[in-house]
């Protein structure tokens, strides 16, 4: 499952869409089985083929080297043998820096060696690079700073957590808690059983407790 997770990481950092950021990741699918879905054989093969290829290239491409292996040790002292949640966004950040640090380094790597060719070609290479970063640098703010915006409004965050993680049992109880701070307790209440149905916790239960000493219907 963690080698999925991974993939699904840098997909956030390098293509992030408002829909693929939410700290809600907790109904992330578990994969118990190398050989039963195809999505496992790929992903372990992938990280597998990227390790090789890190090491083997770490001279020729030191930037790609320094990416992957930045990334899969970040997350190797968050992702350990203890029995922590599968996924969570807080252990992305560190890690999430080789990988920008890899692309913009290459960038800047493949315009240095452009100085050797001819004045247009070194022109051309130069412009794209500037062009590439440029695009990534304001893509990123617009998303990032879209989705932040939506979490400053509890009723926007609470609203997009149940309707993008549908499978996330903690989604459920930040929609319950917000509607229980509105007053609004017969929807809270409404979402607390359906978590007691699909999920039933302790957690949970001590929400529906709590929300009964403000209703006692």
């Amino acid at each position: 499952t963690e080698s999925v997770i991974l993939l699904d990481y840098v997909d956030k950092i390098l293509l992030p869409t408002p829909y693929k950021l939410n700290i809600f990741n907790d109904g992330f699918p578990i994969y118990k089985d190398l050989f039963a879905e195809l999505i496992t054989i790929k992903a372990v093969s992938l990280w597998l083929a990227l390790t090789a290829l890190a090491y083997f290239f770490r001279k020729k491409a030191p930037f790609f080297a320094f990416a992957v292996f930045w990334f899969l040790s970040g997350h190797l002292l968050e992702s350990s043998i203890f029995g922590l949640e599968l996924y969570f966004e807080h252990r992305n950040y560190l890690p999430s820096l080789g990988l920008i640090i890899g692309i913009v380094g290459t960038v800047v790597e493949l315009g240095n060696k452009a100085e050797s060719y001819s004045q247009n070609f070194k022109k051309i290479v130069n412009y794209s690079c500037i062009t590439l970063i440029s695009v990534l640098s304001i893509g990123f703010v617009l998303v990032y700073g879209a989705e932040v915006a939506s979490w400053k409004n509890p009723g926007t965050m609470a609203i997009s957590a149940l309707t993008e993680r549908p499978n996330s049992m903690r989604a459920h109880q930040e929609a319950a808690s917000f509607f229980a701070n509105l007053g609004q307790f017969e929807s809270s209440a409404k979402i607390l059983n359906k978590i007691e149905q699909r999920w039933p916790s302790t957690g949970a239960y001590a929400q529906y407790l709590m929300l009964k000493c403000f209703d006692g219907n």
